[in-house]
C-alpha cells in the first residue's frame, strides 16, 4: 500500500525536475541568442596576436553601416572622391581603363553582415561605366599604421569579368601609388603562374606596389572556390620590414625588401573588368546581381614582441 507521503514526495520531485528543465532551457536559449547576436561571427585573433591588441572590429550587426568606420565612396591617395566627374553626388569610380564600374551608396547594404551588390547599369555608359556596384573604404576614418587585418568574406563570382578585391592604399598623395592588394579576383591563372585549368574563382593573388613604383605578386590556388563560402583573408604589416598576406591562415605572400612605412586605409569593392583588362583578367558578364559578402573586419595593433621577431 502506498503511503500518502510517498505521493507527495513524488510530486515535489516532479516539480523540482520540471523547474530544472525550464531553467536549463532558458539558459540554453539565452546562450544561443548571445552567440547569434554577439559572438557567432567573432573571429579569433590571428596567430601571434591576442584579443587585447584588437583596435578595430566591425561585425556589421543591425541594418545600417557604421559611419564611424566606413565610407561608401572610392577615395584615398590624396583624393576625396575618385573619378566622380559626371556622376551624381556621392557616387564614385576607379576610372575606366581597366574597370567599367561606378560605385553608388545604394549598392552597400547591411543586414547582420555587409553586402556589396553589383548590377548591370547603362545609365553612365557614355562615361565608360556599364555596371553599378558598392564599395566601402576607411578613408579619413581608420588607417593601419602597423599590425594585422583579417576579413571574413565570401567573394563574388570572378569567372566572367568580376573583380572582387580587398586592398590597402596610402591615404596621402605621395609618389609611387603605394598599395597592398590582399586579394584581387578574376586573374587568368596562367598569367599569375598557376596551372591553366585552375578555376578563376580559386585564383588568389596578392600584389604589393612599392614606394618606388615597382610591383610584384604571389598567387595560390585555393582548395575551394572563394565565391562558394566564407574564408578569412589576412594581412600583416610591419613598416619598413615586412608585408605578409594569408588565406585561411596559410601564408601566401611575403615581402621583405623596399617595404613602405606609410599607414594604409582599407578598401573592399565589387567591380567589373573592362575589355582593356583582357589578356590577364577575365572579361564578359558577371551574374545579375553579383554579391560580395563580408561578415567581419578586424585590425590588431602590432605588439613590441611581434615587431622584434626576425
Amino acid at each position: 500500500m502506498n503511503h500518502p507521503l510517498w505521493g507527495r514526495r513524488k510530486r515535489i520531485k516532479q516539480l523540482v525536475l520540471a523547474c530544472l528543465i525550464v531553467a536549463l532551457v532558458t539558459v540554453l536559449v539565452i546562450a544561443v541568442e548571445t552567440l547569434t547576436t554577439e559572438g557567432a561571427l567573432k573571429l579569433a585573433p590571428p596567430a601571434g596576436y591576442s584579443a587585447s591588441q584588437l583596435i578595430f572590429d566591425d561585425q556589421f550587426s543591425g541594418t545600417s553601416l557604421n559611419s564611424a568606420h566606413w565610407n561608401t565612396f572610392m577615395g584615398g591617395q590624396g583624393g576625396q572622391f575618385w573619378s566622380a566627374d559626371g556622376l551624381p553626388a556621392a557616387d564614385s569610380a576607379a576610372g575606366t581603363f581597366f574597370h567599367q564600374t561606378y560605385f553608388s551608396p545604394s549598392q552597400v547594404t547591411v543586414n547582420d553582415g555587409l553586402t556589396l551588390t553589383m548590377v548591370p547599369d547603362a545609365t553612365y555608359s557614355s562615361l565608360g561605366y556599364r555596371y553599378r556596384s558598392g564599395v566601402v573604404t576607411t578613408s579619413h576614418k581608420f588607417t593601419l599604421r602597423s599590425g594585422y587585418v583579417q576579413i571574413k568574406a565570401k567573394m563574388s563570382d570572378a569567372s566572367g569579368g568580376g573583380w572582387p578585391a580587398i586592398w590597402f592604399i596610402d591615404p596621402s598623395s605621395g609618389s609611387g601609388g603605394q598599395e597592398i592588394d590582399l586579394q584581387e579576383g578574376g586573374f587568368i591563372p596562367a598569367t599569375v603562374g598557376l596551372p591553366r585549368d585552375t578555376p578563376e574563382n580559386n585564383v588568389f593573388v596578392s600584389t604589393y606596389h612599392t614606394p618606388s613604383g615597382s610591383q610584384s605578386s604571389f598567387s595560390y590556388a585555393t582548395p575551394n572556390p572563394m565565391n562558394a563560402g566564407f574564408s578569412i583573408y589576412g594581412m600583416e604589416y610591419i613598416p619598413g620590414r615586412s608585408i605578409k598576406t594569408y588565406f585561411d591562415g596559410r601564408l601566401v605572400g611575403s615581402w621583405t625588401q623596399n617595404v613602405s612605412t606609410t599607414p594604409y586605409e582599407i578598401v573592399i569593392w565589387n567591380a567589373q573588368a573592362s575589355v582593356k583588362a583582357s589578356g590577364y583578367h577575365t572579361t564578359g558578364e558577371s551574374p545579375d546581381p553579383s554579391r560580395l559578402d563580408v561578415a567581419e573586419v578586424q585590425a590588431y595593433a602590432l605588439s613590441p614582441s611581434r615587431a622584434s621577431q626576425p
